[in-house]
């Protein structure tokens, strides 16, 4: 179990870059929408955020770029989901 005061993902400078992560993420992202459903997760937002400072990056220059590579669900389909399973099943 880590201790929030000695983890240095949580320190004052690294909560700093998460916010600054989330808004910049929350601007491009948040607002769209498929419908009444969201287009982009608010979870994947915040995943993306959390590991990007996790991974030790300093600034925020290069986020949205990361957040389209590895937590766009519109590239990335979901791995449970019904189109993600169409032909993987093998043929007796």
């Amino acid at each position: 179990m880590t201790d929030m005061q000695t983890d240095w993902r949580y320190s004052e400078e690294r909560l700093k870059l998460r916010a600054e992560c989330l808004k910049i993420l929350m601007k491009k992202f948040g607002h769209q929408m498929d419908g009444v459903v969201p287009r982009y997760p608010t979870q994947s937002i915040y995943e993306c955020a959390h590991d990007w400072v996790s991974q030790g990056h300093n600034i925020t220059s290069g986020i949205v770029a990361y957040y389209q590579a590895y937590y766009d669900p519109t590239k990335r389909p979901n791995s449970f989901s019904e189109e993600s399973t169409k032909g993987s099943k093998e043929e007796p």
